[in-house]
């Protein structure tokens, strides 16, 4: 990692509450990973602090249009009839990975883990929210987090639990600590 920068440090800490201390996920190798795959990819790319706010909102910007784009998806599979619920999801995250250029250089298991990471994240908080409370004061991509929320139903967020979601794609439970 370059500079000793962090994922932690490109990403919104005002209306979440991640699992690390000071990091995404609970295990901080995952970060370095992502981090890693990001910077490989060209869209972490600084070389002072200056260039590291841009890279901040560059990346915030692009995983807002992750949640965008998962929602036209969600919104297109709710007319869908048939499929199940394991090929739905399947399908969303394999949509979101190829569309995003930033997904490229990470696999399917890091980049669903990446995603519901950050949903966890503004779930936890809201169930125990710390200052600012005040959405306004929240990121574009807290609010564009929350949009998703709204949009997959408040009862369905839990459909994006690492767990849950790990269960579901993969039928392993028992390899779960492998990539969470």
């Amino acid at each position: 990692m370059s500079q000793n920068r962090k994922l932690m440090d490109l990403l919104p800490k005002a209306g979440m509450v991640y699992p690390g201390v000071s990091s995404v996920h609970a295990r901080p190798e995952r970060d370095e990973a992502i981090y890693d795959a990001l910077e490989t990819k060209g869209i972490i790319k600084y070389t002072s602090n200056k260039g590291f706010v841009q890279a901040m909102a560059d990346i915030r910007e692009y995983i807002k249009g992750t949640f965008v784009l998962a929602m036209i998806e969600k919104i297109r599979e709710n007319l869908d009839e048939g499929p199940t619920e394991r090929e739905n999801l399947h399908r969303l995250f394999g949509k979101l990975k190829q569309s995003e250029s930033y997904a490229s250089e990470m696999d399917k298991p890091r980049f669903i883990l990446f995603f519901c990471c950050l949903i966890e994240a503004r779930l936890a908080w809201k169930a125990h929210p710390v200052p600012p409370f005040p959405t306004e004061h929240h990121s574009e991509l807290v609010r564009t987090i929350d949009e998703f929320l709204i949009c997959v139903g408040e009862k369905s967020a839990s459909l994006y639990s690492v767990t849950h979601l790990y269960v579901k794609l993969y039928a392993n439970p028992l390899s779960i600590g492998s990539w969470t």
